[in-house]
């Protein structure tokens, strides 16, 4: 089985600690914090896309070739055109 290097994102630390156990769980996934260079898959974290988020997003986007993956707990309509825009695959 071949485990899949994860550079986790994420705004709240109980948010990136539940996450991150659960990676873990999986075995299928190596699980690093903010190392993008080395991921294969960026997961960003965040209860809600705010700015903050948006720029993260758009950073990856444009300075690494990881996938990103986006872990919201609300996500309003208008914002799932932005999250289209910053390369986030379903």
């Amino acid at each position: 089985m071949t485990r899949v290097p994860v550079a986790l994102y994420a705004q709240d630390p109980i948010l990136e600690a539940g996450v991150r156990s659960q990676l873990r769980r999986g075995r299928r996934s190596n699980c690093s914090n903010r190392r993008a260079e080395r991921a294969e898959v960026a997961l960003v974290v965040v209860d809600q896309l705010d700015d903050e988020a948006e720029q993260l997003l758009r950073r990856l986007q444009r300075s690494s070739t990881v996938r990103v993956g986006l872990m919201t707990g609300h996500l309003e309509n208008n914002v799932l055109r932005t999250t289209v825009e910053c390369g986030v695959a379903a």
